[in-house]
């Protein structure tokens, strides 16, 4: 006898699972779906698996940001600017002396703002990179310096013991 719970209410039913197929999903398998199906872009589908391996809770709230369309957002703003341009750029050729002058130092405007949007998504897209990445520093000095003292400060942990005994650490100690 099975039991199941929904909205509320239980039911208590009997079946015959014996001619069931069932099988595990592969990893990823729920995410490629919604991706096909158009639930999720490419960034959010990205940023499902950027959550999954999040080392950091900087590199999670980052994975979230993404998945909510943080990426997205401005990705699409930029594109459907370059779009917009485009078209009356073509349109100019086509009925130049239907339409009104051209304002270069419109089109210019628009360029350079069309530039400094990507610029800023790429920008933002790289400091994803580093926060999923991680940065690898080696701490190195004379013994006794304080070099135990700075990785457990970066690292908010206490990864290394500080004595004041020189030469205490002699491992490589590794923090994220």
């Amino acid at each position: 006898k099975e039991e199941v719970v929904g909205a509320g209410a239980a039911v208590a039913f009997e079946k015959d699972y014996s001619s069931t197929v069932v099988r595990l999903a592969q990893p990823g398998e729920f995410t490629l779906r919604a991706f096909l199906n158009g639930r999720l872009d490419l960034t959010q589908a990205e940023a499902v698996q950027a959550l999954v391996s999040a080392k950091t809770e900087a590199a999670a709230d980052s994975a979230l940001a993404s998945m909510r369309g943080g990426l997205a957002g401005p990705v699409k703003a930029a594109r459907n600017a370059c779009i917009d341009l485009l078209a009356e750029l073509e349109a100019r050729l086509d009925f130049e002396d239907e339409l009104e002058p051209l304002d270069e130092q419109e089109v210019v405007s628009k360029v350079r703002q069309l530039e400094a949007d990507v610029g800023a998504v790429l920008s933002t897209a790289r400091r994803g990179r580093l926060m999923a990445t991680g940065v690898s520093v080696a701490i190195v000095g004379r013994p006794n310096a304080g070099k135990s003292s700075l990785l457990n400060a970066w690292s908010r942990s206490e990864r290394a013991i500080v004595t004041p005994v020189a030469g205490t650490t002699r491992d490589v100690v590794e923090a994220s």
